[in-house]
C-alpha cells in the first residue's frame, strides 16, 4: 500500500507542475516495456510489437517504438543508476517511471502485456548477492503496483546481442554488420560474418575508464581540458591529443580483452553503428551519418588545445566539455583496439528494442488479438 500512495502522490506532484507529455499508443496495440537499469540512468522504453515475416532470434516479432516522449526511450531523472543508488533509494526511481507513463496517458500500464526490467554494467561490477538484493526490491515495486515484471540482470554478452537485434530490425538486407556501443560502465561489440554472430562485452565503459584516467598522476599534464585561458598551462610539444591517447590507451585499452579479443583488424569488411548517447552526441555535433576515424583525430587534435569555455562556444555542454580531449581521445582508442576506420549513425537505438522481441525475456510474439506469431510453414 505504501507504493501505491507514494505513486498517487506522485502523480499529483506531477499534474500540478508539469504540461502533458504525450505517449501515444495505437489502441489495441501490443505493448512490451523494457526498462534498462543502467549504470548512470534509468530509461523507460516502449515498444509496440508486431508480427514480422523475418526471423530475428528465432521470433517472428518486430518492435516499433512508441510515438512521442517515448520514441528512444524515456529517461527518469535521479542521481545515479539504479544500482548505485541501492535498495532504498532505488525503487523510487521505479516509482516515479511508472507515474510518469500514466501521467502521459492514463491507464497505459493495465494495457502493457509484458514487462522486463533489465540490469547492465551498474549491476555487473556489484557483488552478486547486492545485485540481487536491489532487484528484489525493484520486483517488489512492480508487484505492488499490479505489474507483473521479469527483473534481472544480462551478461555483457547477452546487451551486445540485443543490441545487434535492435540494428537488424531496421537493416534486414543488409550482411556482415556489428554494432559498437558505449555505456556508462561496459563497452559492447558484436558482429555478424556469414551468419555467426560474435559478442565481445568489456568493463571499460567511458564513465569507468574515465576515472581509471583521472587517477593518474599524468593526467594533468596529457589530458585536462582547463576551464579558461587563465589555467592554461605550457605544455610540452607534443602533449596534446596523442599524449591523452597514450594514456588512455595504456590505462584502459592496452591490458583490456576487448583489444585482445582483436588482435586481427576487422577494418571495413563490417559495417559497424555506433550505439550509446556518446556516439549519438558526435553525429549530432558533426553533423554526419559516418564518422572516419580520421575525422575524429582531426577534431581531437583541435579540441585537445582548447578550454572548456571555447568549447561551450562550441555548443557542447559545459559537463561534457570538461572531458572533450578525453572524450575524443577514448573514441578513437577504441575504434583502434576493434580495428575499424569508420562508424555509421545507429541512430539513438539501444539494447532495448532489441530485448523486446527475445523469447527468452518475453514469451510468446502475441499481437493485438492475442494469435501468436508463428513460424512460417516450411
Amino acid at each position: 500500500m505504501k507504493h501505491i500512495l507514494s505513486l498517487s502522490t506522485l502523480l499529483f506532484l506531477l499534474t500540478c507542475s508539469f504540461g502533458q507529455v504525450k505517449l501515444q499508443a495505437p489502441e489495441g496495440a501490443k505493448l512490451h516495456l523494457v526498462v534498462d537499469a543502467g549504470s548512470s540512468g534509468t530509461r523507460f522504453c516502449l515498444y509496440q510489437i508486431e508480427k514480422s515475416s523475418e526471423q530475428i532470434h528465432g521470433s517472428y516479432c518486430k518492435s516499433i517504438p512508441i510515438a512521442g516522449a517515448y520514441g528512444k526511450c524515456k529517461s527518469i531523472y535521479a542521481e545515479n543508476g539504479i544500482a548505485d543508488l541501492g535498495e532504498s533509494k532505488g525503487p523510487p526511481v521505479i516509482l516515479k517511471g511508472i507515474s510518469e507513463m500514466e501521467f502521459a496517458s492514463p491507464g497505459i500500464t493495465s494495457k502493457i502485456s509484458a514487462t522486463a526490467l533489465l540490469g547492465t554494467g551498474g549491476f555487473r561490477r556489484l557483488p552478486k548477492a547486492q545485485a540481487e538484493q536491489i532487484l528484489a526490491k525493484i520486483r517488489k515495486t512492480f508487484t505492488d503496483n499490479k505489474m507483473q515484471a521479469q527483473v534481472r540482470m544480462i551478461s555483457g554478452e547477452e546487451e551486445a546481442e540485443y543490441a545487434y537485434y535492435s540494428i537488424q530490425q531496421t537493416h534486414t538486407t543488409q550482411e556482415n554488420m556489428g554494432i559498437l556501443e558505449i555505456g556508462g560502465a561496459s563497452v559492447q561489440v558484436a558482429y555478424s560474418v556469414g551468419g555467426v554472430l560474435r559478442k565481445v562485452s568489456d568493463a571499460i565503459g567511458i564513465g569507468a575508464s574515465y576515472e581509471k584516467v583521472t587517477e593518474a598522476v599524468d593526467y594533468q599534464e596529457q589530458c585536462f581540458q582547463p576551464p579558461s585561458e587563465f589555467f592554461v598551462r605550457k605544455k610540452r610539444e607534443g602533449q596534446t591529443f596523442q599524449a591523452c591517447k597514450s594514456l588512455v590507451k595504456e590505462k584502459v585499452f592496452s591490458p583490456s580483452a576487448l583489444q585482445r579479443s582483436f588482435a586481427t583488424p576487422l577494418g571495413n569488411t563490417i559495417k559497424f553503428y555506433g550505439m550509446g548517447k556518446v556516439w549519438q552526441a558526435k553525429f549530432s555535433h558533426h553533423e554526419t551519418d559516418v564518422l572516419q576515424k580520421t575525422e575524429l583525430e582531426t577534431t581531437a587534435e583541435k579540441y585537445c588545445k582548447l578550454t572548456v569555455a571555447d568549447l561551450v562556444d562550441k555548443d557542447i555542454l559545459e559537463k561534457f566539455a570538461r572531458r572533450e580531449c578525453y572524450t575524443y581521445s577514448y573514441l578513437v582508442s577504441l575504434m583502434e583496439s576493434v580495428g575499424i576506420e569508420e562508424i555509421h549513425n545507429g541512430e539513438g537505438q539501444s539494447f532495448t528494442r532489441g530485448a523486446a522481441i527475445v523469447p527468452g525475456i518475453f514469451s510468446g510474439c502475441a499481437v493485438a488479438d492475442t494469435t501468436t506469431a508463428e513460424e512460417p510453414a516450411k
